[in-house]
């Protein structure tokens, strides 16, 4: 069973780790902010890093950690950010990087509020979204400060290689499989 921190929490954690948001920006998100009924969450201006707006898909769990979460959120909240402290008041930075931080060690991991903005950005590349749709998901105005957030392995490099089988393409034929090279 969750207490409504800890409900706050875990919709807080999914929303990180499903689309990259800087806590700074997810901590200021108002429920207005909030589309459901198109999936997707609306970082206005004024909250972003960069100061450009930007919409982010969710996927449906992360919308299900949400909408639980705006469920018992009382009705006298009307001005309050989506993942406030249980006085309705902003919720900190420094006070979910503590609780981050608190809830890896309870796991065996040390994590940070924005080392889940590194992995979200590093699965979403591994699960198939290309470089530009990471730019623009993580609301970088260079590819190279996105490159700074990812680091791929040498797998990550050959997955990636085989996935495209650009010669194999161009060549009309399937990638051998476990079939040794003779010579001609």
């Amino acid at each position: 069973m969750f207490s409504n921190t800890g409900l706050r929490d875990y919709a807080l954690i999914c929303l990180q780790v499903d689309t990259g948001i800087r806590p700074g920006e997810a901590l200021q998100l108002m429920p207005d902010d909030y589309h459901p009924e198109k999936g997707e969450v609306i970082i206005r201006a004024e909250v972003a890093k960069t100061r450009t707006p930007r919409v982010l898909p969710l996927a449906a769990p992360t919308m299900t950690a949400v909408d639980k979460l705006l469920a018992v959120r009382p009705i006298t909240w009307k001005g309050a950010p989506i993942f406030a402290t249980e006085s309705g008041q902003p919720f900190s930075v420094t006070e979910y990087s503590r609780r981050v931080k608190t809830y890896g060690k309870e796991c065996g991991l040390d994590i940070t509020a924005y080392s889940l903005r590194h992995a979200a950005a590093l699965l979403l590349l591994r699960r198939g979204a290309d470089a530009f749709t990471v730019q623009n998901i993580l609301g970088h105005s260079s590819m190279q400060m996105t490159r700074h957030y990812v680091n791929l392995t040498t797998e990550d490099t050959k997955r990636g290689h085989g996935k495209a089988g650009v010669i194999l393409s161009i060549l009309g034929k399937e990638a051998p499989k476990n079939q040794r090279v003779r010579k001609l």
